[in-house]
């Protein structure tokens, strides 16, 4: 029970550093999540395209349907990495604003 709060303590110290910067944080979180969750669609998308237009007859297709069926899965993946980046980008630097206000305030303290 004593390292459980002797943990609790250490994250709540840290809590305070991360605490200006937490909308970012959640941004970025939000933005992982979202990546995940595209995974998932990605594989749908391709089994929707598989199942409705690679297996019909090929006069039963218009044009405005093959279209967006062309543009589905590249919108997916432009998608999909503009969340890996956001999400990538915002942990990461909060991670290093963290570590900087920790060296800061170590080196005040050392002077």
């Amino acid at each position: 029970m004593t390292q459980l709060r002797d943990m609790l303590t250490r994250y709540g110290r840290l809590n305070t550093f991360v605490r200006p910067y937490r909308g970012r944080l959640i941004l970025g979180i939000l933005a992982g999540a979202l990546f995940g969750s595209t995974n998932g669609a990605l594989l749908l998308v391709i089994q929707t395209v598989w199942s409705r237009f690679l297996e019909q007859p090929e006069g039963t297709r218009s044009w405005w349907q093959i279209i967006a069926v062309a543009l589905l899965v590249p919108v997916m993946m432009f998608g999909r990495g503009a969340c890996d980046y956001l999400s990538d980008y915002m942990i990461s630097w909060v991670g290093l604003r963290v570590v900087m206000d920790v060296q800061s305030r170590v080196f005040g303290h050392l002077q």
